[in-house]
């Protein structure tokens, strides 16, 4: 994978290279090949680093399970730069890095949390069994907002981890309930139970 990755960057001219629209793609191309070294190295040479060539590395530490350097980054990126993609990609980093702490303090620092932010919150407790502080995140979303199919998937995903059968059973009863129609999810909830 990684010689194929090489033998694209090969082909691009050094005047393409250099723009920062090449730089922000290969960042994201050689953090989903594995080679953070390489991300690095075009992150480095980023003169003007603008939030796409952040959340690019940022989301690069996160796929390659990084998460305290993907916070790190995090917390030296601009704050005028940070933007929604930007905190998914960090809190996706502590959910993966079972990085509990360092996600509720980036959650409760972001002053709007939309319903994409909610629910990688809502996986990231899941993955670490804070299945109460789950439902209550869930639960507070659910006071304003239609319920979201997604954060019960990632909840139950969770319950069926820690083999918490019980808990599974109540999601996906409570699901069956809110999402009657939705018949490709509930088999995937099923596929969970």
């Amino acid at each position: 994978m990684l010689h194929h990755c090489q033998y694209i960057v090969n082909q691009i001219p050094l005047n393409i290279q250099n723009k920062i629209r090449t730089q922000n793609e290969l960042i994201d191309m050689w953090g989903k090949c594995g080679s953070i070294e390489n991300a690095k190295n075009v992150f480095n040479l980023v003169v003007d680093r603008d939030t796409i060539t952040y959340n690019g590395m940022i989301n690069a530490f996160a796929l390659n399970g990084m998460g305290t350097q993907a916070v790190e980054l995090y917390r030296e990126m601009p704050n005028n730069l940070r933007d929604h993609v930007s905190q998914i990609c960090v809190l996706n980093a502590c959910s993966h890095a079972g990085l509990l702490h360092e996600a509720r303090t980036i959650f409760n620092e972001i002053s709007l949390k939309t319903e994409s932010i909610i629910t990688t919150m809502v996986d990231c407790l899941s993955r670490l069994f804070m299945f109460d502080e789950a439902q209550r995140l869930i639960e507070d979303y659910e006071k304003t907002n239609t319920p979201s199919i997604v954060m019960y998937i990632s909840l139950l995903s969770g319950a069926r981890n820690n083999r918490n059968s019980n808990l599974s059973e109540k999601i996906y009863k409570r699901m069956k309930t809110l999402f009657p129609n939705a018949k490709e999810s509930l088999a995937a909830g099923v596929v969970l139970l």
